[in-house]
């Protein structure tokens, strides 16, 4: 089983913002003491020299590991953008990234939650029922 590096330590607010807000909070999870961004195929932490690293696993049983078709998926979407080496292993793999816009072109193949977008119309909705309910007490 594959032990990320030392991680950079940035807290929550920090690795959103590096992400430029486009990710879930929800997403950004305390793994271990380091914060990281868990999808339901990876997770994704920072290094110390600023590089991103991708760890294509199944976050929730380490132990089972992903399909190695899966895994080749992934792989090939990440690759369609930026080629770089993975260290592919029995239902896994990791390797580095560059670039952060390579994550947030692939948030749905790795099964990374967007931050939700809400139209005006949608938030003057929930205001309004939010009033509703404060005020009917």
């Amino acid at each position: 089983m594959y032990k990320m590096h030392e991680l950079i330590s940035m807290n929550k607010q920090e690795l959103y913002d590096y992400f430029m807000q486009k990710i879930s909070k929800v997403a950004i999870q305390d793994i271990d003491g380091e914060y990281m961004i868990t999808g339901k195929f990876c997770r994704v932490g920072i290094d110390p020299d600023g590089q991103i690293d991708l760890w294509i696993c199944n976050h929730r049983d380490l132990y089972k590991g992903l399909g190695q078709g899966k895994v080749n998926n992934i792989l090939q979407a990440i690759n369609s953008h930026v080629k770089t080496r993975f260290s592919i292993v029995n239902g896994e793999a990791w390797g580095k990234l560059q670039d952060k816009a390579v994550i947030l072109k692939n948030l749905k193949i790795l099964g990374i939650r967007k931050k939700t977008e809400r139209s005006p119309e949608a938030l003057k909705r929930q205001t309004d029922r939010l009033n509703k309910v404060r005020f009917n007490r």
